[in-house]
């Protein structure tokens, strides 16, 4: 088979099969894209969905964060479960990226790692931005 044809094929398919109208993969911000790898953790991507827009609404930049309640930050995660270990842990998140990367996501994998919560899942989109 001719490997343009597969390629083809494949596109074809994902265009019928794959959700590519999930709200996190037009994200253009470094912030979107690693909340999203947080809000992904143990729920379904329906379900985070739900919550996403309005969580990137809400806290545009880790700052934002910052300056929220937490128990208003608590009833939006709600939807996803463990919505006092997802609260605590952004917190923490822009806690981390003000002090240390003055509100910035970073770009090396290094830095994204040693982020709370951001293991090498959470870091890999990140760094092809």
């Amino acid at each position: 088979m001719d490997p343009r044809s597969l390629a083809e094929i494949v596109a074809e398919w994902c265009e019928d099969n794959c959700d590519w109208g999930l709200p996190w993969r037009r994200s253009p911000t470094p912030w979107g894209i690693l909340a999203a790898a947080l809000l992904l953790r143990k729920t379904t991507a329906k379900q985070m969905a739900a919550v996403y827009e309005e969580f990137l609404k809400r806290y545009p930049e880790p700052r934002a964060l910052l300056q929220a309640p937490e128990e208003e930050l608590k009833a939006l995660l709600r939807p996803l479960g463990i919505e006092n270990q997802r609260a605590r842990l952004f917190k923490e998140l822009a806690r981390e990226l003000a002090e240390k990367f003055g509100g910035q996501v970073p770009c090396d994998r290094e830095a994204l790692e040693s982020l709370p919560g951001a293991g090498p899942y959470a870091a890999s989109p990140n760094r092809v931005r």
